[in-house]
């Protein structure tokens, strides 16, 4: 199970139906965890959240949480500063990043969770740093800023 502040995730890559439910406004039905190909950086782990409400809609998450196996250099370098931008800052800047709905930073341990919304039509803004950016390795940069 991983547990990070108040998000739960089963064994079986679940989220608790309810808790969402609190945390997004409506009835959700279920909420799985998956893997994201190629979307993340080098600080943390990225993972897309497929929700389904109680009325049928599916709604995409993306999930952002510590680096499991490096806690110690989140603690060095402050990385849980990032769920704090989310809870106490990006609501005040209307809509220029992702809605988050939950957030949870620990400076003491370097945990952090951020439950936001996943932008599935944007243009990562790492990928205009060109290809010597580690996120660029191996990523066809002339597909993905074709529409941007």
């Amino acid at each position: 199970m991983l547990a990070i502040g108040e998000l739960q995730v089963s064994e079986s890559g679940e989220l608790d139906a309810a808790w969402l439910s609190a945390k997004l406004q409506t009835s959700v039905k279920s909420a799985r965890m998956c893997d994201m190909d190629k979307l993340g950086g080098l600080s943390g782990e990225f993972f897309k959240i497929d929700v389904t409400t109680e009325n049928g809609d599916r709604v995409a998450l993306a999930l952002k949480i510590h680096a499991r196996e490096k806690l110690s250099t989140s603690v060095k370098l402050g990385l849980a500063r990032e769920a704090m931008f989310y809870k106490e800052l990006a609501p005040c800047l209307d809509g220029c990043v992702p809605k988050c709905c939950y957030s949870y930073g620990n400076m003491t341990t370097g945990e952090k969770a951020v439950l936001m919304e996943l932008l599935e039509d944007h243009v990562p803004a790492g990928v205009f740093f060109g290809p010597g950016n580690p996120n660029n390795w191996n990523v066809n940069l002339a597909r993905l800023t074709e529409s941007a």
